[in-house]
């Protein structure tokens, strides 16, 4: 949360500054589920947040932001090679 303090990534995913520290965990675990192939489900039980908030941050993640030119694509430069693009 501190380095996203700094470089304001998650508003940049987002189009506006995070509510809360909550949706940033929620943001970031959605990152962590995508890069792992995880669903929303799955990766509640890793930890204490909820299936509904990291589908909300996977959809966004999948939508890319409205921010204009940052997409899934530009969050995970290295995914593409492993085929989850294509």
């Amino acid at each position: 949360m501190a380095v996203d303090a700094e470089t304001h990534f998650s508003a940049e995913i987002l189009g506006r500054p995070a509510d809360n520290e909550t949706e940033l965990l929620h943001l970031y675990a959605g990152i962590l589920g995508q890069s792992m192939d995880l669903s929303a489900n799955r990766l509640s039980l890793m930890g204490s947040l909820t299936p509904e908030g990291l589908a909300h941050a996977m959809h966004v993640l999948q939508a890319g932001s409205e921010a204009p030119g940052v997409g899934r694509r530009d969050l995970c430069p290295y995914a593409r090679l492993a085929g989850h693009f294509q």
